[in-house]
């Protein structure tokens, strides 16, 4: 329903649905909380492998450190002053002398003790990354496809589709871009095309098309990101290291994904995950191409969705288009 309602369908509905989600999501969390209580809900998280490797790496780590300054920064100043109020309240009861809680007063400390300019390097660094990935990726994608989508719009059908599928493929090796952008464009365009008078194709023929080009697409960008990414950095003692590639996660996924023909963890892992980082990990783990091909033909139930909402913003019916558009957003 968001997704529908990002395409104008049902933007109400879709608000109830969020808020309804919100609720759920803060009545669990206060019957767990009153459940378990807050001193046994943390010592559980504490006993949990994967919190210990964080807390130790944020204790080292300057890149975390970045990450969660930029999360939490800007909560920093009304998190002190609701701890200076609580504290003022004990002064006047227990007679206790500080500004802060004490609890609030360690923490605060331990942030003054980082490197402050290479936390702050980091800060930025995340921010930049967020603005390529949300605004470079969300954003200007569409408005690019939007100015070449036109010129490609005037070739016979047969141009169409190889020059599409070229730029879709080039399109998929940056991280940033949506792929969902790529094959609603896509069913826009190539079933646009094909349903012109000089072509004639029905809309049915032209949906299946442009399903048909968007999937080839998908499989191609997943070899070349294995193949011209992934292998050629495969030698590189720096990139092994910082992929991890004899860390237990690591070697659970190449389990997973070595697996021959379609698996389930294998399909979760190469049509659930973004081609960044997995497809390129396949590559620098050295799995089989062909398997790998494979396990991403399932993605034909994302690829089929948006293609049939793009190619119905052409034909203007506004109902088809948010209908598929959600279920491309559930899938």
């Amino acid at each position: 329903w968001v997704a529908a309602s990002l395409a104008g369908g049902a933007s109400p509905l879709a608000n109830v649905a969020t808020t309804f989600i919100g609720m759920m999501a803060l009545t669990l969390s206060v019957v767990l909380l009153a459940a378990f209580g807050t001193e046994r809900l943390i010592r559980r998280l504490n006993d949990m492998a994967l919190v210990r490797q964080l807390h130790a790496k944020l204790h080292a780590d300057s890149v975390l450190r970045g990450l969660l300054l930029l999360l939490v920064g800007p909560l920093l100043p009304p998190y002190a002053l609701l701890s200076a109020v609580n504290n003022a309240v004990r002064t006047r009861t227990c007679g206790y002398p500080a500004v802060l809680t004490p609890v609030v007063s360690r923490q605060f400390a331990t942030i003054r003790s980082w490197h402050a300019t290479e936390v702050c390097r980091w800060v930025l660094l995340w921010h930049v990354l967020y603005f390529s990935v949300a605004v470079l990726g969300g954003k200007l994608t569409p408005v690019l496809l939007a100015t070449i989508l036109p010129v490609l719009a005037t070739l016979p059908l047969a141009l169409v589709c190889l020059a599409f599928g070229g730029l879709g493929a080039l399109m998929f090796l940056a991280p940033p871009v949506p792929g969902v952008a790529v094959y609603l464009a896509g069913g826009a365009l190539v079933a646009g095309r094909a349903m012109e008078p000089d072509v004639g194709a029905s809309f049915a023929v032209a949906v299946l098309l442009a399903i048909g080009v968007n999937w080839a697409i998908k499989l191609v960008s997943v070899l070349m990101q294995q193949v011209l990414i992934g292998e050629q950095l495969s030698h590189v003692v720096a990139v092994r290291a910082a992929v991890g590639v004899n860390s237990a996660p690591i070697r659970a996924a190449r389990l997973l994904l070595a697996v021959p023909g379609l698996s389930y963890g294998k399909v979760v892992l190469l049509c659930g995950l973004p081609d960044w980082p997995i497809t390129t990990l396949t590559g620098i783990l050295g799995l089989p191409r062909l398997s790998m091909i494979v396990g991403t033909l399932p993605v034909v139930g994302l690829v089929a969705p948006s293609s049939l909402a793009g190619a119905a913003q052409v034909t203007g019916d506004a109902s088809l288009a948010s209908t598929t558009l959600a279920i491309a957003g559930l899938s």
